[in-house]
């Protein structure tokens, strides 16, 4: 550890031992900072789990399963802990400063950002969007209200009069046969992601593909069921442009908070998750070089993946796959409200073209004047994302090509990695809708 990169450890507490010492008048977090505080000033990060890290346990064996006797607690030094503690983490020596306290790893890839995982917390739902607003600059976008994109929602469905609450325009869409028609569902992650694209281009006109399942086992019938409905879509949107009404000419955003989680279900693997020739690539990139292709991550990060997540889908290198990972989409991961990166954020490099994620937006907070309405996933960032793109889109119309546009957002990203390069964790940085919007005057 060099001086002054504080960086992450892990602390290691055995079990049973935890058990017996912690009080329920305490909480986790409570409990762990008073046992470290004979260890210099720090910070604890998250309660005790069953991450799977890659560190020594008091055998010295390797790693931590999820049927490990052991609890795993990170923590954050202030300043530069103690050389005798130093040495101790250095060599892998033991420290007995508090009852179960078995031992201590250093994380020993100095990340750009620290990691938050909602289901290591009391309330997994942190901040309101007030504060996430300032954090990615959206209440300073300039824009014409006149002029909204149409904005197209690829999900599991949503419901009209919820659009209509919210004082946004839904103005139809398309469906499968045998399904309910667009606007007829029930409130769900559809409805999440309209909401989010209206809070920040309320202007935008909305339209509803419900061809998302809740869970697709069969990976080549489900690509050929989206790759069908968006040629439609295409075919559709080249012959309105030839009317005379002057919303068909104006620009189109697709929103794509879906993702393939798990290899094992694709035959032969790595077919379309691995090949940008793959025919339904092939279509992602005839359609981003004329529309915007916004793309969630995905929810495989390393520290508190989704159930769905394939056993070899989960972490870097391994989590964003498929048309989430081509190279001309907007590929969007997902922060907390303050910035802090969300441990269940897929990790690049990525499979299709390696610098992905491309940019991150926030997630996992409530709305300002409904607690019970909350934004969770990369879902909700990748909706944040396309509705700063709708909105730019509102105020420069079809100036700028849609990859014109995404290397203005990557430049004007905030919280950049060091030296200002791309970081597997949250990409070129964090979406600034302000200064993206003073780019595209």
């Amino acid at each position: 550890m060099k001086p002054g990169n504080f960086g992450r450890h892990y602390l290691i507490f055995e079990r049973e031992d935890l058990h017996r010492t912690y009080s329920s008048t305490h909480s986790w977090r409570d409990y762990v900072q008073s046992s470290v505080e004979a260890m210099g000033t720090c910070q604890v990060l998250a309660g005790p789990s069953l991450w799977q890290l890659a560190l020594k346990s008091s055998a010295g064996s390797a790693g931590s399963s999820r049927s490990d006797p052991r609890r795993i607690c990170s923590v954050r030094f202030d300043k530069a802990p103690e050389e005798a503690l130093l040495a101790e983490i250095n060599e892998g020596k033991h420290i007995t400063t508090a009852d179960g306290l078995s031992g201590i790893g250093a994380d020993l890839p100095i990340h750009v950002t620290d990691h938050w995982n909602p289901a290591d917390s009391i309330d997994p739902v942190f901040g309101t969007r007030k504060l996430a607003n300032q954090l990615m600059g959206i209440t300073e976008i300039e824009k014409d209200p006149w002029t909204g994109a149409n904005v197209v929602i690829v999900d599991q469905g949503i419901n009209q009069n919820y659009i209509a609450h919210l004082g946004g325009n839904f103005v139809g869409g398309w469906h499968l046969a045998e399904r309910p028609r667009p606007g007829e569902y029930n409130l769900g992650h559809g409805s999440m992601l309209a909401r989010n694209v209206l809070k920040v281009a309320p202007d935008a006109a909305i339209y509803d593909l419900p061809v998302i399942p809740e869970d697709f086992d069969d990976v080549a019938k489900f690509l050929s069921t989206v790759h069908a409905a968006f040629d439609q879509i295409v075919e559709d949107i080249y012959h309105l442009r030839n009317s005379d009404n002057e919303r068909w000419q104006r620009p189109w955003v697709f929103v794509n908070a879906w993702a393939t989680f798990n290899r094992g279900r694709e035959q032969p693997e790595g077919d379309y998750t691995r090949r940008l020739e793959h025919q339904f690539n092939r279509l992602v990139t005839q359609m981003a070089a004329e529309f915007d292709m916004v793309f969630a991550a995905g929810n495989c990060g390393q520290f508190c993946p989704s159930a769905r997540c394939g056993r070899d889908d989960v972490g870097p290198g391994h989590s964003i796959i498929g048309a989430n990972s081509h190279p001309d989409v907007l590929t969007v991961g997902a922060v907390r409200a303050d910035g802090m990166w969300l441990g269940y954020s897929s990790q690049g490099p990525g499979a299709l073209y390696a610098d992905k994620p491309d940019i991150c937006a926030a997630s996992q907070f409530r709305e300002d004047d409904d607690a019970a309405a909350v934004n969770t996933g990369t879902s909700a960032a990748c909706a944040i994302a396309a509705g700063v793109v709708a909105a730019l889109r509102s105020q420069c119309g079809t100036k700028f090509t849609p990859a014109a546009l995404k290397h203005i957002l990557l430049d004007t990203a905030t919280a950049k990695p060091p030296g200002g390069k791309w970081d597997n964790q949250i990409g070129h940085g964090i979406i600034n809708a302000a200064a993206a919007s003073k780019a595209c005057q």
